[in-house]
């Protein structure tokens, strides 16, 4: 079937806000879900276009994203909620462009297996008790123009998956970006700055870097047991350790520029 909403208000529902399945198609604009159990949930080949629009408040997700035919955000707003913020198992083919998504409790996006999921000028963060953006269990997840800030745990961690990260930056974070369970990283001007932990933790896994900024971390860069590290033009300002190597391996090229 297809769906249609414009400028529709669903609050305090018993159980979702509003359901997409089989094969359903919907197009939302301007519409406001706040306070179910889940606020926007699609399964089972559902698709979806959804533009200005705000999911708030809702006890288990605000966006739950099961095995849909593709979804598509634009300037969309998340905010609030007693677990995550947006919720993707797998959530295949779903991009996300503008808008914010924070305030959760924990983790404000979670891709859990998707694949060909984006993200494009999104900001994510605060989170109350978890981190910003959590990608595991084989996700590809590619990201360009994203701040992440104010997360009580790691603005990015990666565990078992793949990241691919443009112009993105951290700020504020217990940890800026932690790389786990044989997980690979390739990022572009990364920025990551005011940090109460490491700057970019490798615990195992692989990474490649061009463009590393490191400011005000209690670490730089940390690098594990069978980890490898390969980063090009490297600016790392007061921090006490500039770089840590635990058994990996860690090559620098090009710049590097260590400030006070």
């Amino acid at each position: 079937g297809m769906l249609t909403l414009r400028k529709v208000r669903v609050h305090d529902a018993e159980r979702w806000g509003i359901a997409l399945a089989a094969t359903a198609h919907a197009v939302l604009d301007d519409v406001e879900v706040m306070r179910s159990i889940i606020g926007l949930r699609a399964a089972e080949g559902a698709t979806l276009q959804c533009e200005r629009s705000r999911f708030a408040d809702c006890a288990t997700a605000n966006i739950e994203l099961l095995d849909i035919g593709g979804a598509r955000f634009s300037d969309c707003h998340v905010t609030g909620g007693d677990w995550a913020g947006v919720w993707l198992h797998p959530g295949h083919g779903t991009s996300f462009r503008g808008g914010q998504v924070g305030g959760s409790r924990q983790a404000c996006v979670m891709v859990e297996a998707g694949r060909e999921v984006a993200l494009h000028g999104v900001g994510i963060g605060p989170s109350h008790e978890g981190g910003g953006l959590f990608i595991a269990a084989g996700a590809e997840v590619k990201v360009e123009q994203v701040f992440v800030s104010g997360l009580a745990m790691a603005g990015v961690e990666l565990r078992g998956s793949t990241l691919i990260a443009s112009d993105l930056r951290v700020r504020g974070s217990l940890e800026g970006i932690l790389v786990r369970d044989g997980a690979r990283f390739v990022g572009h001007r990364i920025d990551l700055a005011e940090l109460r932990g490491s700057g970019f933790w490798l615990v195992t896994g692989m990474a490649v870097i061009a463009g590393l900024g490191l400011r005000k971390a209690a670490f730089g860069v940390v690098v594990g047991t069978d980890a490898c590290l390969l980063v090009q033009n490297f600016v790392c300002a007061h921090t006490p350790v500039a770089a840590q190597v635990e058994g990996g391996r860690l090559a620098i090229a090009g710049r590097i520029t260590l400030g006070t």
